[in-house]
């Protein structure tokens, strides 16, 4: 970040830009350059001795030196210096902005400046009087504090368009005797809640427009729903519920009927061969497949 410094400033103790010289390892410091001549760019111009003295060790490798008051003449330029020796690697000193304030100077900064009786400093009855004037300019005096009077509100404003279905909406339509929130509540209160009967305007849908016969039980197909399909259906969606539920040794109650069927009624093939397989009822689909010993022992069962 720049250092910033008046312009034309008259102390050469603060025109004193600062080197931290070091060797070609980057590391030890160089103590032997006292009147070298380091070089300034002034808003990225070409490098040049001119405008700065030569450096003053101050010790450890530390060095500075003088700007020229001439070099400081314009507020705004940005002087970057360097310097670069047989001895020494390439060294950017300090960066200056020339400004037209003076940076040095606490009270023109405005830090010891905030006494409590500025002339331009506005009272808050001042301040008061500015948000009330803005309000009265916008008409948002009229919201509160102020009556309505005449043509406040302008028209197709949102306001307006709040009021008015006119195009554009104009405020003036509005009549507070017939729209006002409480007017309405009112005649809701008086027709609304106590209505006894509803009238249906003119072309509106009634038991007359209908066409005769529209909708009857005859022009519904015969018995598309009725009670005793609506039992037959309850009935079958029970019994397959019940069937269907994993019950017996992890297998559903209908899957458990099937191999009792198989194995008490069913078909049998391969008697004596070691493998026996039991049908279904329908004396084809295979439900169970035994394998016996020699004495007839099961010695396993696979369930189909």
């Amino acid at each position: 970040m720049p250092r910033l410094l008046l312009a034309n400033q008259s102390n050469n103790v603060r025109r004193r830009v600062y080197f931290d010289l070091r060797a070609a390892d980057g590391l030890t410091p160089v103590t032997t350059e006292a009147g070298g001549q380091p070089q300034i760019s002034i808003n990225g111009g070409a490098w040049s001795s001119d405008g700065i003295g030569t450096l003053v060790a101050i010790g450890q490798g530390r060095y500075y030196a003088e700007l020229a008051q001439s070099a400081l003449g314009n507020a705004g330029d940005v002087i970057h210096t360097r310097y670069k020796s047989a001895q020494t690697v390439e060294t950017p000193g300090d960066c200056i902005q020339v400004v037209a304030f003076d940076p040095d100077d606490p009270q023109a900064l405005g830090l010891a400046r905030l006494d409590a009786a500025v002339a331009s400093r506005a009272s808050p009855a001042d301040a008061q009087d500015a948000c009330l004037a803005a309000l009265i300019l916008l008409g948002l005096d009229h919201l509160l504090a102020v009556p309505v009077s005449g043509t406040d509100v302008a028209d197709d404003s949102v306001a307006a368009r709040l009021v008015s279905r006119a195009s554009p909406a104009d405020w003036d339509s509005f009549d507070p005797a017939t729209d006002s929130l409480e007017a309405l509540r009112d005649r809701g209160d008086a027709a609304w809640l106590t209505a006894q009967s509803v009238a249906i305007a003119a072309g509106g849908i009634t038991s007359a427009s209908l066409a005769p016969q529209a909708i009857t039980a005859e022009a519904l197909a015969a018995e598309c729903i009725s009670a005793a399909s609506l039992a037959a259906a309850a009935a079958e969606k029970i019994a397959d519920a019940l069937l269907d539920r994993i019950a017996i040794d992890g297998k559903s109650v209908r899957a458990a009927l099937q191999i009792i069927a198989a194995t008490t009624a069913g078909r049998l093939s391969g008697a004596q061969t070691g493998t026996e397989v039991f049908a279904g009822l329908d004396g084809i689909t295979p439900r169970v497949t035994v394998t016996v010993d020699a004495t007839g022992n099961r010695t396993d069962v696979a369930y189909s």
